[in-house]
């Protein structure tokens, strides 16, 4: 960061002669400690995406980059200062939590004595309003598509730019390589969903090649990840249901499944033959989530981070999409494991 900070200043200190040097000035400011230098020409051709590295890396660091007059700044947080807030914070914390004293403690022993929290049982909604949920999803996902495949293309050219500019091992070109690599798998899954027929007929469906097809389109996906996706079932099963919505159903859980798995753990693909119907399982290697927040997690009611589980919209097309089929949701533990469930019509 400060080679190329100091960069910035070449083409002024080349003028004024061999030997002379760019004044780099560094200060504390605050709970801040500021290193600024005085900009010279712009001469070099990268000199934009050094700039913008620069600002990224700053932020990266809990910091931020600077340009006032011909002054460029890069501010860095203080030996201590962050230490310094949380101490502060710590001590309010404290004495909230004494002020709340025996009212508190006689909440929390209610609390207990009234045993476990209620599970929160997912519960399927009536079959005229599962079809307009999809219906809506859809239309979001149509609307997405349309604005991210010019933002994703715009990205993908400034990648290709850093890449050619500053080579592939460049922190920069290589962290926008991530965001496009990110973006695309986003796009992707938005994409899946926006062709989703609104009209699909049920038909007879042979389960476990639909997938076994949808694994192998994940693999590209489970091996950037380094996760292996496997698939347990009895053969021949089979049921009446919407194909394409079936796939989009089960690629989400497993996307979600493979964003959940640390790298080199297995995803659990299984079907299973049950009275009155056929049980799709997705088991992955993710923490486990409380039984009385499973279903607000699904229907991303609560942030999944804060629980452990992987941000984005896999688990809420998939809940979505099983009443649409003809069964919520459901999420449970497994020797150690969590899985995501559903019920297929009867085979």
């Amino acid at each position: 960061m400060l080679h190329l900070l100091v960069n910035q200043t070449h083409a002024e200190s080349a003028a004024s002669g061999a030997t002379a040097a760019p004044d780099v000035h560094i200060r504390r400011q605050d709970e801040w400690v500021r290193v600024s230098v005085a900009l010279g020409p712009d001469t070099s051709a990268t000199a934009e995406l050094e700039r913008r590295w620069l600002s990224r890396m700053a932020v990266r660091h809990g910091g931020r980059m600077e340009l006032e007059g011909g002054m460029q700044s890069v501010l860095l947080p203080a030996d201590g200062a962050s230490d310094q807030r949380e101490v502060v914070e710590l001590r309010k914390e404290l004495e909230q939590a004494q002020q709340l004293g025996e009212a508190y403690a006689r909440e929390l022993a209610a609390a207990f004595s009234a045993g476990d929290l209620p599970a929160e049982r997912p519960s399927s909604p009536a079959p005229d309003t599962a079809p307009a949920r999809v219906d809506l999803l859809v239309s979001a996902a149509a609307a997405l598509v349309r604005l991210m495949r010019d933002w994703l293309e715009r990205l993908r050219a400034e990648s290709n730019t850093a890449t050619s500019e500053l080579g592939e091992t460049a922190p920069l070109a290589q962290s926008l390589a991530r965001w496009v690599s990110g973006g695309y798998e986003l796009f992707a899954e938005l994409n899946r969903l926006a062709e989703c027929p609104r009209d699909e007929a049920e038909r007879r469906v042979d389960v476990l090649e639909v997938a076994r097809e949808t694994v192998r389109e994940a693999e590209a996906r489970a091996a950037r990840h380094g996760v292996d996706v496997v698939v347990e079932a009895e053969r021949g099963v089979s049921a009446e249901l919407r194909r394409v919505a079936f796939a989009i159903l089960l690629r989400a859980l497993v996307d979600h499944a493979i964003a959940a798995t640390p790298r080199g753990g297995k995803v659990v693909v299984r079907l299973i033959g049950r009275e009155g119907g056929i049980e799709l399982a997705v088991e992955d290697g993710g923490p486990g989530v409380p039984e009385n927040v499973r279903s607000a997690l699904m229907l991303h009611r609560v942030d999944p981070t804060s629980l452990g589980r992987p941000a984005g919209l896999a688990l809420l097309i998939a809940a979505t999409l099983a009443p649409y089929l003809g069964s919520p949701l459901g999420m449970r533990e497994r020797d150690g494991r969590t899985e995501v469930f559903t019920r297929l019509a009867p085979n």
